[in-house]
């Protein structure tokens, strides 16, 4: 006797005698299968002993498959740290786009920007950490008052007819400021340019500056004659013989 593929029911053949229980068996097996349809109906769908929803095809395949946190090169699931710094970002964040140009008060925190300098170009407050009033400044003649005790700096300067100079020859002169130059309390050099290379020097005493001293001047070299030969006041002679 033949049976069906699904349901093995009974199918007799012509020739098979009749048999009672074949047909009650075929109406069991129907009985069952159509109330098992019926309580499906309008149930979740069991695949493979997992509940699935009705959108999801009969055929599904259900694995045990796992799933790690996203990396630079992986994909995964998203880490809660990565979810804490998204909720972090401000809404449309990535719209920001920096202008080209802007006025001087979008930069903070920043000295004072100056928005011109002087006419004659500005200084640098200070080089090594010292200000410009402890460098010797270098000017020419009929720039700086020789006569003045109170100048807050030093100087290097050429000049000829120099005020209370002995000597209208060119000299240069360099001067040495006191600590506190407003007392007067300073000192002058004066070395000339050509001939003897003779030097002098003068202080001042707070008021006003003393005479001008020579120290040293190159006379060259001459025999002397004793009873004979002069030696000028106020100058310093080596001999030797």
């Amino acid at each position: 006797m033949d049976e069906t593929t699904y349901y093995k029911l009974k199918k007799p053949a012509p020739d098979d005698f009749y048999n009672v229980q074949d047909f009650n068996a075929n109406m069991d097996i129907l009985d069952t299968e159509l109330k098992e349809a019926q309580d499906k109906a309008g149930n979740p769908i069991m695949v493979n002993g997992h509940t699935v929803e009705s959108n999801v095809p009969a055929n599904a395949k259900f694995t045990d498959t796992t799933y790690g946190n996203a990396s630079t090169t992986i994909a995964g699931l998203m880490s809660p740290t990565d979810k804490m710094k998204l909720n972090g970002v401000a809404d449309n964040a990535n719209n920001y786009v920096h202008p080209d140009t802007h006025p001087a008060s979008m930069i903070t925190g920043l000295p004072a920007i100056p928005t011109s300098l002087p006419a004659n170009g500005g200084n640098a407050d200070s080089i090594g950490g010292h200000p410009p009033s402890h460098f010797a400044q270098s000017a020419w003649y009929g720039v700086i008052d020789f006569t003045s005790a109170t100048y807050p700096s030093p100087y290097i300067a050429s000049s000829t007819n120099i005020p209370g100079f002995p000597d209208t020859d060119w000299f240069h002169v360099i001067y040495i400021p006191h600590t506190d130059p407003s007392g007067g309390y300073g000192a002058q050099i004066a070395i000339r340019f050509h001939g003897d290379n003779a030097f002098y020097i003068r202080s001042s005493g707070g008021t006003g500056w003393g005479p001008w001293r020579k120290m040293s001047s190159d006379y060259g070299t001459a025999d002397l004659t004793a009873g004979v030969s002069a030696l000028a006041s106020g100058s310093l002679y080596f001999v030797y013989e």
